[in-house]
């Protein structure tokens, strides 16, 4: 959610205030501007999961929040450390996701209305842990997002198969690659990065 908001002012709010094609005029190069964009969602992206891992660790791990007698969940700083790592793909993945949905948006309030789906989406494989039997012994470790939530399932209940673990970061660090190249490939197309108004004209 945090960085939805950096992503929805970083293209379409600049489409909508008409400051994107006076970017477009500098030296720098579209390349060179989209993955600054890109870098600077990843950032808060990043920034918001070391502060959910840190809260982690503090409110559980040293026990500031009293857990129910029959939750065994084993928090210790070298645990909360590989839940970051593991995250690290997914939110890599989500700041792809979230810059594609701005550049395609015309406007500010239309990137707005993107957002809730997107996020219901990806809320969705989130949930694979509170199914019955799931485990990464399966084909979901072959889901990203998924896999990596039953991994840290897994991982904060004291259960570590590595072999899988290792697997689960591979196929979500994999989809996250893919999503960073298709997201370039799109929003390197006039249409998408050109403001609302020029679309409507050509239209």
């Amino acid at each position: 959610a945090g960085g939805a908001l950096v992503a929805t002012d970083s293209i379409a709010g600049e489409k909508e205030r008409g400051t994107l094609e006076t970017l477009l005029t500098t030296a720098a190069s579209r390349e060179e501007i989209l993955a600054a964009k890109h870098l600077g969602v990843l950032a808060i992206a990043l920034l918001i999961t070391l502060l959910q891992s840190a809260n982690l660790l503090i409110y559980v791990g040293f026990k500031v929040v009293p857990l129910p007698a029959n939750l065994a969940v084993a928090v210790t700083p070298g645990t909360v450390l590989l839940v970051f790592f593991l995250y690290l793909p997914v939110t890599a993945l989500i700041a792809s996701i979230l810059l594609l949905i701005s550049g395609h948006a015309r406007s500010y309030k239309e990137a707005q209305m993107y957002f809730m789906p997107a996020l219901f989406l990806c809320l969705l494989p989130a949930l694979a842990p509170f199914l019955p039997g799931v485990s990464l012994r399966s084909i979901v470790v072959l889901l990203p997002v998924a896999n990596i939530a039953v991994a840290v399932k897994d991982i904060l209940t004291g259960s570590f198969d590595w072999p899988m673990i290792t697997l689960s970061w591979m196929v979500t660090a994999g989809a996250a690659l893919w999503a960073t190249r298709t997201t370039a490939r799109f929003l390197l197309a006039e249409r998408l990065i050109t403001a609302a108004d020029r679309d409507v004209v050509e239209a």
